[in-house]
This record gives C-alpha cells, structure tokens and sequence, in this order.
C-alpha cells in the first residue's frame, strides 16, 4: 500500500531563502531593471574610452589630414606633397625610422633581461615582484 505525499507548503521569505534563489522567480519588473543597470554600467565603462579615443586619436589625425591638403592661408593645395620628396624631408624619415627602431630594440632587450630577472630571482611574493606588477599595470 502506498501512501500519496502531498507537498509541505510554506510561505514566507525564510521559506525562500531555504528552497534556494529560484523558489520566488524574478518579476519581468526586477529583471528589466537588472538589465537597464547592466547597460548603464556598459556605457559607464565604455564612454570614458570612447572620448579617449576620440580626444588623442581621432582628433589629432584628423587635424593631420585637413592640415596635410592645406597651405598655411588655409586654402586647398597639394604642395605638401611634393616636400615629402625632397632631400632634407627623406633624410628626416630616415633618421627617426633608425631612432625608432633603436629604442625599440633596446626596450625589447632590457625588458626581456628584467622579464628573466625577475622570474629567475624574485621571491613569488617579494617586494620587487609586487613593483613591478604595480608599475606594469600603471604604464599599461
């Protein structure tokens, strides 16, 4: 013979908070509201990178370009272009394509004498791991 078991019921919040988080379901209210606190919090941390981006990059190139087609009167011209083959213009790019390349170098061998320092001789813990984890992160 079996004996049919109905269900226990409670109510009250105690009752919810042991069944667990999914024993009183989300009203569509609650959860359209998480969702607009989600997307505030998107804009938050995207708009600051955006007006970044726009204040030292996309508004100094294009600075560059409208300058690049202009005389200094402000009129059209493509004058400017005709310098870039000069003599004194080519010897210019020269010089800071070996100036970059050399600090690139050099930046690119004592960061990877550092890197193997620090690996081979810090301790896990230590007070020059926890520096260079601190101004890594600032100068990212």
């Amino acid at each position: 013979m079996t004996a049919a078991i109905a269900p226990i019921a409670s109510n009250g919040p105690a009752a919810a908070k042991a069944a667990g988080p999914s024993a009183t379901p989300a009203s569509p209210l609650s959860s359209a509201m998480a969702k607009h606190r989600q997307e505030l919090g998107t804009l938050a941390t995207t708009l600051p990178f955006f007006a970044y981006t726009a204040c030292f990059l996309l508004a100094p190139t294009v600075i560059v370009i409208v300058g690049a087609f202009q005389d200094r009167s402000g009129n059209f011209t493509l004058a400017n272009f005709n310098k870039m083959f000069e003599a004194n213009t080519i010897a210019a790019f020269g010089t800071s394509i070996l100036v970059s390349l050399a600090s690139s170098l050099i930046g690119a061998v004592v960061g990877a004498l550092a890197s193997y320092a620090l690996v081979i001789g810090a301790k896990p813990n230590g007070l020059l791991r926890r520096m260079v984890s601190a101004i890594s992160s600032a100068l990212a």
